[in-house]
């Protein structure tokens, strides 16, 4: 006969002083909100066992690995039936609209989650709540209280004898209360996306509409902020969080892998780079094979043209990179063409230089599809060097050379290199050599 134990515990299963006989399974909830430390014991404990983590916001690094292949990946999007998105609003602190919010609520025999999170100054909000909303019936708990008396409160709450729950980041998790369908947030640019996220799940447990409003007092709010209380509002379908980690990763940063951050640096090289190179060696280290010259043929195109995304288009430098990128890693004029459509909806008509930057795009998978590594340009040439192991068996080059030497020349010290005249009524090189590229096809046997 098997006996089968299961152990439930905080962080304290993780200390050193806890040893387990024989552990086959390892269950981490709420992953986020264990720290490097924990998170190294368990790497200590995954050693001999299996382990599964879980989180509706994977922090930065989790995520970051679980992308790049260092651990397994698995997505439950699907929401409990019949449940509704929690809408999410954002606007500056106003009380008048706060009243209107609570008497909203109370009016539909609702209760109201108010998320105040300075223990110091906690019943000074009480008593203005309670002059702003004359009879309002207020319970308030924080982490510094005894825990009798956050449970005497917490039994009034949720037996409807109080309207309001006035709370620190005490009731982030493990409250499911379908009375309660409004939450009001107030200063969450001091909050991470984490804490956001799971707060605002605390509503909207039930059949009924829910409805969360973020209040920022300061009216400079750092771009950063700016950016994750933008993600709070636009991420509020169900089953959002995996696409708001990803937010929360593109605004903090990957972290490192075998360092102690768990956030930063990896937009100084740029997500998609970083992530290759973490491939990279995560194959290595697994022994998988890894052909280093996979996909490494590319054409450089150095051509006198002002082919850009300027700065009165997108504003956002960490933006630009994103689409910069987007458009480098294209591999077909599909590709081009869904970027060229986003940008269009997201930032309104293209200027000329975006243009000229995806026709260089065009003219660069044509160059790669003839083996072409460099276009570049002079006064007087274009300038076109194809790679040192093409193979060009299938053209007439005698023809090709003959048919074109008014403008044509071979470069001696390369194989197969060759330079364009320029002509002086020319007015795209990019249309030029894009022409000449396309005259090659006709000089196949």
């Amino acid at each position: 006969m098997v006996t089968l134990i299961i152990i439930i515990g905080t962080h304290r299963l993780l200390q050193k002083d806890i040893n387990f006989k024989n552990l086959g399974l390892l269950i981490v909830d709420e992953e986020h909100r264990f720290g490097v430390k924990q998170k190294e014991k368990i790497k200590s404990i995954k050693k001999n066992v299996d382990i599964l983590m879980l989180s509706a916001t994977p922090i930065p690094r989790t995520l970051s690995s679980a992308l790049s292949g260092f651990r397994d990946l698995s997505l439950i999007e699907t929401p409990p039936f019949g449940k509704l998105p929690i809408e999410t609003s954002l606007s500056l602190y106003d009380e008048d609209m706060i009243k209107k919010i609570i008497d909203a609520e109370l009016s539909r025999n609702g209760q109201v989650f108010y998320v105040y999170n300075k223990v110091e100054t906690i019943l000074t909000k009480a008593d203005s709540l309670k002059k702003l909303i004359p009879g309002i019936k207020l319970g308030v708990i924080h982490g510094k209280m005894k825990s009798k008396d956050v449970e005497d409160i917490m039994w009034k709450f949720t037996n409807l004898e109080l309207d309001i729950l006035l709370a620190t980041t005490i009731i982030e998790s493990g409250l499911d209360i379908p009375s309660v369908n409004t939450m009001i947030i107030e200063e969450p640019e001091n909050f991470g996306l984490s804490q956001l996220y799971q707060l605002r799940g605390r509503i909207g447990r039930g059949r009924n509409k829910a409805y969360c409003y973020l209040f920022y007092k300061d009216k400079n709010l750092s771009d950063e902020a700016i950016k994750r209380l933008e993600a709070m509002k636009e991420f509020s379908e169900l089953g959002a969080g995996f696409r708001l980690a990803l937010k929360d990763l593109e605004i903090r940063g990957a972290g490192g892998i075998l360092s102690p951050s768990q956030h930063g640096f990896v937009k100084d090289i740029g997500y998609d780079m970083f992530s290759k190179f973490l491939e990279e060696e995560g194959k290595k280290v697994k022994g998988d094979i890894f052909d280093t010259k996979e996909n490494k043929k590319t054409t450089s195109i150095d051509l006198r043209i002002n082919a850009l995304i300027p700065d009165t288009y997108i504003k956002d430098e960490n933006i630009r990179i994103l689409f910069y990128r987007r458009l480098s890693d294209a591999v077909d004029e599909n590709a081009l063409e869904i970027v060229k459509n986003e940008l269009t909806d997201r930032f309104g008509k293209i200027p000329h230089e975006t243009k000229l930057l995806f026709e260089a795009a065009k003219l660069r998978l044509a160059a790669q599809k003839f083996n072409i590594e460099t276009i570049s340009e002079d006064d007087s040439y274009i300038y076109l060097y194809f790679y040192q192991d093409s193979v060009f068996s299938n053209i007439d080059i005698s023809k090709f050379v003959s048919d074109y030497s008014y403008v044509l020349e071979f470069i001696s010290d390369r194989h197969y290199a060759f330079k364009l005249k320029k002509s002086k009524i020319l007015k795209s090189s990019i249309e030029y050599v894009k022409s000449f590229i396309t005259r090659i096809v006709f000089y196949m046997h």
